[in-house]
């Protein structure tokens, strides 16, 4: 049998890292990767932490509102450096003006409007949405858009405050949406304009996953499954916008991590939200 990664968190030979561990000639563990290494392939991957091991950029563009001054932030480790964050902006406010893709598809999510840019830094302290650093969208008009998608599967680590009719994931129309639907329980993916319902979910700070298996798609919240699962949904979603306000509906939040998928990840979920769970400690 061979053990999930998470079983052991390391091995060690004196002061080396084994990153492999075999019984006879039988693998029986192997060290987890970053989320990008075990499941590969992504069309945008942005988030607050390291994804990729060969990812040598940073993770966001911070304008400080005492003088405009842009800085890239990027890693310590795999975490982002909110020590250099912190001494970058001050005791102001920072702001993403753009956060990084890193799948390696340069598929950037910008907002070069600066009124339009969400807060990642408050009065000279890190946002903080149940101990997490996050990036804050004000519910007026922040929003940040990237190169239009095709995607199949989606997961995202996203707490909308203001929930119901608004959703974290959109295209700039407004004709696809990702997000709550008349309550918080209830989720809705909205494509060509048609709302498509999943109840029985969980509203708040959550590990969204949607997949799209043929067009049958199904929505896990905490990997808990709808009770609507699967739906039938017969047109391509498209996306190009993360918490794009929805005409008169503001959209106020938290977003931590997106990675978009061009594939069916029905059989690597699971796994995909455990990692973000892992990390992030939502459930």
């Amino acid at each position: 049998m061979k053990l999930a990664a998470n079983d052991v968190s390391a091995v060690k030979i004196g002061a080396t890292d084994v990153n492999k561990v075999y019984l006879g000639s039988n693998l029986v563990w192997e060290k987890a990767g970053l989320l990008l290494d075990d499941y590969p392939n992504a069309s945008v991957a942005y988030s607050l932490r390291k994804l990729r091991t060969a990812y040598t950029g940073s993770a966001i563009k911070v304008r400080r509102s005492s003088d405009n001054t842009e800085q890239d932030i990027g890693f310590v480790g795999n975490e982002l450096d909110t020590s250099s964050l912190l001494s970058f902006v001050g005791a102001g406010d920072g702001f993403v003006s753009k956060w990084y893709d890193q799948s390696g598809a340069g598929n950037d999510a910008l907002q070069s409007t600066a009124s339009n840019q969400p807060l990642i830094v408050s009065s000279g302290s890190v946002i903080l949405n149940e101990g997490n650093t996050s990036i804050s969208f004000d519910g007026v008009d922040d929003s940040l858009v990237f190169t239009q998608i095709t995607l199949i599967s989606v997961f995202a680590l996203e707490d909308v405050l203001v929930s119901v009719g608004r959703g974290f994931l959109t295209n700039t129309s407004n004709s696809n949406v990702i997000g709550y639907g008349a309550t918080s329980s209830v989720r809705r993916i909205r494509v060509n304009n048609i709302n498509y319902e999943f109840s029985g979910l969980l509203g708040g700070n959550t590990v969204n996953s949607v997949i799209n298996t043929g067009g049958n798609v199904s929505y896990y919240t905490n990997s808990l499954a709808s009770s609507d699962n699967p739906r039938a949904i017969p047109s391509a979603m498209n996306f190009n916008s993360l918490m794009n306000r929805q005409g008169s509906l503001p959209i106020s939040g938290f977003l931590n991590e997106i990675i978009l998928y061009p594939s069916d990840q029905t059989a690597n979920r699971l796994a995909i939200e455990t990692n973000i769970n892992n990390h992030y400690t939502i459930y």
